[in-house]
């Protein structure tokens, strides 16, 4: 029976009910969970906020990489984890969260990816991974032109880490492909449709901020 690796949850702004709650069914599904999750005060690979609006008051410095939840009760979405718990949906956020850091950390060890080698966008990414400025202008740019990691570093003057790990997610939502040398100046048919998915997701983004400030109005 292989071991179980370790990661680290927090939690901010979250009622103790909820915190109480949230921990035991942490207990319960320890068996199910691909990788076992402890609590930590501090350097944690998730934060758990008690709402979005916790999140955005929240002036904790973060890793660029640390992944965030946040309780809602009206949200949906792989950021955020629905009021009342469920154990189901816990399980599933889990161990979706694991598996990212895993394959992360498994990548980092094997250095999996050349910063060399040239990707294309297929779409445009969701909302979900697109959670920084930085990583907007990361899928902004892969929308203009074939980049590698070493590209989107010269290009942005941003980490080689932070833009090696952006590729990393995106390949592992099946989100770029790999592009030949010789088709690095080629055309991409890809860009157009991928410029009208991104004028739709910035539509949809608007609405839901308007949708948010008319609550606060009220």
């Amino acid at each position: 029976m292989s071991v179980k690796k370790v990661f680290n949850f927090r939690l901010i702004g979250v009622s103790p009910r909820d915190a109480a709650l949230f921990a035991s069914y942490v207990r319960v599904l320890d068996f199910r969970l691909e990788h076992k999750w402890q609590y930590q005060d501090n350097d944690a690979h998730l934060i758990i906020y008690g709402s979005p609006s916790t999140q955005t008051q929240s002036v904790e410095i973060q890793d660029e990489f640390v992944h965030a939840l946040c309780f809602s009760a009206s949200e949906t979405g792989d950021k955020f984890l629905r009021l009342p718990l469920n154990s189901a949906e816990i399980e599933a956020a889990l161990n979706r969260i694991g598996n990212l850091i895993n394959l992360r950390q498994d990548q980092q060890n094997t250095s999996a990816i050349n910063p060399e080698q040239s990707y294309r966008l297929k779409r445009w990414p969701p909302a979900g991974l697109l959670n920084t400025s930085d990583r907007i202008r990361f899928a902004t740019l892969l929308t203009k032109r074939v980049l590698s990691v070493s590209k989107l570093h010269m290009h942005t003057g941003l980490a080689l880490e932070k833009c090696r790990l952006f590729v990393e997610e995106l390949l592992s939502n099946d989100l770029l492909e790999e592009v030949a040398a010789e088709d690095e100046k080629s055309p991409d048919p890809q860009s157009k449709r991928i410029e009208q998915d991104k004028g739709i997701s910035r539509s949809g983004l608007i609405s839901l901020i308007r949708s948010n400030l008319s609550r606060f109005a009220k």
